[in-house]
């Protein structure tokens, strides 16, 4: 596998993974939210099934975030070699190395630290569209593009 393959594959399962945690959490709160019975202290009742209302709604929209980066990177093609920095890219600078593909962090593959950021990220909005050997001015710090495919 290239070296764009096992980014891909990496985030893919990071995903599902935290996919798969969301769902568990919330069928976690929506049962204990269904079997919380009626006590003789109304308030009590009601100020437990609205913090577990509370959490529930937290839940779906996290989840509703990590669909939504699945699907971001169902639309790189991780056998496509880019020109020019964009969704699907791997690009390095003097710093640091990037894959912009979906917001998940630090990741290790064939022993490189890569980042994987979104292109409405900070930085991934600077450096969409350039090309190796472009230079962007990141928070007063001058990066080089060194490479990119």
């Amino acid at each position: 596998m290239t070296t764009k393959q096992l980014l891909h594959s990496t985030c893919q399962k990071e995903i599902e993974d935290r996919i798969g945690e969301l769902k568990n959490s919330l069928q976690s709160v929506r049962d204990s939210k269904n079997q919380e019975s009626k006590s003789s202290v109304g308030d009590k009742y009601e100020t437990s099934r609205a913090m577990m209302q509370i959490e529930e709604e937290r839940l779906s929209r996290q989840l509703s975030e990590v669909l939504n980066m699945k699907m971001t990177l169902g639309q790189i093609d991780p056998n496509v070699s880019n020109k020019s920095i964009q969704l699907g890219s791997i690009f390095s600078t003097h710093e640091l190395n990037y894959f912009v593909s979906v917001p998940i962090g630090k990741v290790e593959v064939e022993s490189k630290i890569y980042y994987c950021v979104s292109v409405h990220s900070p930085i991934g909005a600077l450096f969409l569209g350039k090309k190796s050997g472009e230079i962007i001015d990141f928070n007063g710090k001058k990066l080089q593009v060194l490479s990119c495919s």
